[in-house]
């Protein structure tokens, strides 16, 4: 999948880059992102309602749902659960600065979100967003399946208090 994304990356400079600059002589510029279902024979925009003057940097599948995608653009993350038509802007604490790199750890299902200046943050287990849709947008409130629960005992507290009743002589 990665080296589709590279491809796709690549194509879209390619093919779009005589597009972009008729659009920066003309004073607008619209967001660009398409896809390939095809390896590349033909491609489809999906854009949607991204913000114009938005570049995108960097762009994310999910491995386990092909239609939750995550962008990375020159003002912010955004996501989309319906394969691109519409974009939400997550913000959580991220601030505004350009996205430039995206990475899904598989293991965990995080979202690893690497920008300009700023550093990296991590969207720790976004399972909730594959479980999102059109549908579920609309509903006043859904709940989503609890995410596994892993409970740590650490053996470290019960060694300090028996050591410091041996010191207390108890």
């Amino acid at each position: 999948m990665d080296v589709c994304l590279r491809r796709l990356r690549l194509a879209a400079r390619r093919r779009h880059g005589v597009r972009r600059a008729e659009q920066l002589a003309a004073g607008r510029l619209q967001t660009v992102l398409v896809k390939s279902s095809d390896r590349g024979r033909t491609w489809t925009a999906i854009a949607g309602d991204l913000p114009e003057r938005h570049d995108v940097w960097a762009i994310a599948q999910d491995h386990v749902n092909g239609d939750l995608l995550f962008a990375g653009t020159e003002f912010g993350l955004f996501a989309s659960v319906d394969g691109g038509r519409h974009w939400v802007q997550l913000k959580g604490g991220l601030p505004v600065t350009q996205v430039r790199d995206l990475a899904v750890q598989r293991r965990e299902n995080d979202l690893v979100i690497a920008t300009f200046g700023r550093g990296f943050y991590v969207l720790d287990d976004y399972t909730p967003l594959r479980e999102m849709s059109a549908q579920a947008l609309t509903e006043d409130a859904h709940l989503s399946r609890a995410a596994r629960r892993v409970s740590v005992q650490s053996d470290r507290a019960t060694a300090c208090r028996r050591r410091r009743h041996r010191h207390d002589g108890r």
